[in-house]
């Protein structure tokens, strides 16, 4: 394919996806823990340490879920090439 007949470049990044999926579901999950464990009963560690215990194991399991996820899915970047008007 001559580059003249080039309209766009799509590059694909894993890597970036990855991160992305693991830092949204660690974030998600350690907010839902922390509101599972605040909503707990207090038990040895009182609420606002169910609520950061909560917090940190859900954290990670939305981490380690996010991570292939993230992946998977991954991050793309289009750049649309314009030809120059010719005068």
């Amino acid at each position: 394919m001559p580059t003249v007949q080039v309209r766009e470049l799509r590059f694909a990044d894993r890597g970036k996806g990855a991160l992305k999926g693991m830092g949204t579901e660690l974030l998600v999950g350690a907010a839902a823990g922390a509101v599972v464990g605040a909503g707990s009963d207090e038990g040895m560690a009182g609420r606002s340490g169910n609520a950061l215990i909560g917090g940190i194991a859900l954290g990670c399991l939305g981490a380690i879920v996010g991570l292939p996820a993230g992946a998977v899915s991954d991050h793309e970047e289009c750049y649309l090439l314009v030809s120059p008007q010719r005068r």
